[in-house]
C-alpha cells in the first residue's frame, strides 16, 4: 500500500483526456508529500491508517468514545467532591474503555513507547477528530491508491474523475454564472485580493428522489460559501457535507452540531487550507427553511427541535448589503457591499424584494 505515495508522473503512460483544468483541480489534492502530512495529522502511521479504514471499525471506536467522553465529565465533579471511591471506580471503567478502544484503533508508538491513556475531555475530542480526519483521508487514500495500480493502462487524472460520483463541469470566464461567482467575491471588502480564481466548476450530483423532493420543498434556497481544509475534498464530492459529531471541538461550531456556511467569501476562507499555493471553496445553494436570528455569540444551548426552526444565523457586524442582494434560478446571491449594519440588526427582506437575474 505504500506505493500510494509515488508521485503519478513517475508511473503515467498515457495522456490525461479529461482535461487540463480538470488535472490542475486534482493534482493538488493527489501530491504524495501532502498524503503523507495528512497521515501524520492524525497520530496514526500509514499501515494503521490503513488497517483501520474501514467504516465499521471507526464507528464502532466512535461509539466507546462517546461513553468514553460521557464517563469523563464525572471526573471533576468526583475530584471536587472528594469522592475516592467513586473516582476509583470511574478510573476503572475508563481503563476498560481504553482497552476496548485501542484494541480497534491502535498507535504507532505503542510498539517502542508506553500507552498514553484517553483519561480527561481534550484528550476524547482530540481522539474523536483523528478519527474524523481517518474518514475523510480514506476516500483520498483509496483513489490515490486505485490510480497508481491503474496507471499503466488509464492516465490517473482520468481514473480518478471517473471514480468520483459527481461530474464536474468547467465554467468559462464569459459564463454568467461565473461572472456572478466573480461578483459575489469582490463585493467583500474582507477578501485577500492576492487571490485570484483559477478554476470554476459546477458540480452535479444524482441525489435520490426522497432527497431531492425534501431539497425542493424546502424554502428559503441561498448561495453560500463553505470553506474546508484540502483534504476534505474528495470525501465532500463522494458523499457530500456531513454533519461532525456533536461533542467533538471543530473549527467553526460556534451554534453546535451542524453544517456551517457563510454569505461572505473572507469568512469561509479562512477554514479552506492546504498546500501554500490552492485553495477549494465550495459555493453551495443551500435550502435554509425557517431561520432563526441570533446575536449571541457561541450559542450552543439553541434547540432546533424545541424553536421548530431549520437553520440558525449568527448575526455580525458587518455584511453583506441585502439591498442589492439578486435572485438566479431562485436562490438568493448575497453579491451586494460590505456595510455596518444597525445594532441590534436582524435581516428580514421577504424574497419578493430582491432583483431576480
Amino acid at each position: 500500500m505504500k506505493t500510494v505515495f509515488h508521485d503519478f508522473d513517475e508511473v503515467c503512460k498515457k495522456s490525461p483526456k479529461c482535461g487540463d483544468r480538470l488535472v490542475e483541480f486534482l493534482n493538488p489534492l493527489l501530491q504524495p508529500e501532502d498524503l503523507r502530512n495528512k497521515i501524520k495529522e492524525t497520530s496514526f502511521g500509514s499501515d494503521i491508517v490503513f488497517s483501520i479504514n474501514e467504516r465499521a471499525t471507526i464507528q464502532q471506536a466512535k461509539v466507546i468514545l462517546e461513553k468514553l467522553n460521557k464517563l469523563l465529565k464525572k471526573k471533576s465533579r468526583l475530584q471536587k467532591k472528594g469522592d475516592y471511591e467513586g473516582y476509583k471506580e470511574m478510573m476503572a471503567k475508563a481503563c476498560d474503555l481504553n482497552n476496548e478502544y485501542f484494541e480497534l484503533i491502535p498507535r504507532e508508538e505503542f510498539a517502542y513507547d508506553k500507552m498514553e491513556l484517553i483519561l480527561d475531555e481534550h484528550a476524547s475530542d482530540r481522539a474523536m477528530r483523528n478519527l474524523d480526519s481517518i474518514i475523510d483521508l480514506d476516500i483520498s487514500l483509496k483513489l490515490a491508491y486505485g490510480a497508481y495500480q491503474n496507471a499503466p493502462q488509464k492516465n490517473p487524472y482520468d481514473y480518478v474523475s471517473k471514480a468520483l460520483p459527481c461530474s464536474m463541469n468547467l465554467l468559462g470566464e464569459n459564463d454568467k454564472t461565473y461572472k456572478l461567482i466573480h461578483h459575489y467575491i469582490n463585493s467583500d471588502s474582507g477578501s485577500d485580493s492576492s487571490y485570484f480564481i483559477k478554476n470554476v466548476f459546477e458540480i452535479g450530483h444524482n441525489h435520490s428522489a426522497q432527497s431531492e423532493k425534501k431539497f425542493q420543498s424546502t424554502a428559503n434556497h441561498q448561495m453560500l460559501w463553505h470553506g474546508t481544509p484540502n483534504q476534505n475534498i474528495f470525501s465532500i464530492l463522494k458523499n457530500g457535507l456531513r454533519v461532525k459529531p456533536g461533542n467533538a471541538s471543530q473549527h467553526g461550531s460556534m451554534f453546535g452540531e451542524g453544517i456551517y456556511f457563510a454569505d461572505q467569501f473572507s469568512k469561509s476562507q479562512v477554514y479552506s487550507y492546504g498546500d501554500n499555493e490552492h485553495q477549494y471553496l465550495l459555493l453551495c445553494e443551500v435550502a435554509l427553511g425557517k431561520m432563526h436570528n441570533t446575536l449571541v455569540f457561541n450559542d450552543s444551548k439553541i434547540n432546533p427541535k424545541e424553536l421548530k426552526i431549520d437553520s440558525i444565523r449568527g448575526m455580525g457586524r458587518q455584511g453583506p448589503d441585502l439591498s442589492q442582494s439578486v435572485i438566479k434560478d431562485g436562490a438568493l446571491w448575497h453579491i451586494g457591499n460590505e456595510i455596518t449594519y444597525p445594532e441590534p440588526f436582524f435581516a428580514g427582506h421577504n424574497p419578493d424584494d430582491f432583483t431576480s437575474v
